[in-house]
């Protein structure tokens, strides 16, 4: 069952999306870090960002100006929420409760799903970016199974 499989934590080897004429962008950047992690309840949770970002001047988070937040905000996605598995069209469907974009919470994101070895290949779209809409393909590799 494709459910049982993806339970537990994944970390991000690729984050691509592709444009309509083939051009490739990534997200939060060629070396960007992440983690995936899907539970028995049927909770997700996903982070992904940039490394290296810029400290808040101040080192505080209350201190932190608005142009230091949407520094930070630009090299990281997240969101939480529940996960529901089609087990026929090996789909997986993230239902998001919260989300670092606004515009996504409570909205559904469709995945397909693929398993080659230690490795998930999560892809789907289109999610406009750039004013465009792009196909996303997501790597992740297997930390440890859940269980």
């Amino acid at each position: 069952m494709l459910k049982d499989q993806i339970l537990g934590t994944w970390r991000l080897k690729t984050y691509e999306a592709v444009g309509p004429h083939g051009e490739l962008m990534y997200p939060v950047g060629r070396d960007a870090i992440g983690v995936l992690a899907y539970d028995e309840q049927g909770h997700v949770s996903v982070h992904i960002m940039t490394p290296g970002r810029t400290a808040f001047a101040g080192g505080d988070l209350s201190s932190a100006g608005d142009a230091e937040f949407a520094a930070a905000a630009r090299g990281y996605f997240a969101y939480y929420g529940i996960f529901e598995v089609d087990e026929a069209a090996r789909t997986v469907t993230h239902k998001l409760e919260m989300c670092l974009v606004p515009n996504w919470v409570g909205a559904a994101q469709l995945r397909h799903a693929v398993l080659e070895g230690t490795r998930l290949v999560l892809s789907g779209g289109p999610v406009t970016m750039d004013g465009l809409p792009r196909m996303l393909r997501i790597v992740w590799e297997r930390e440890r199974k859940a269980g």
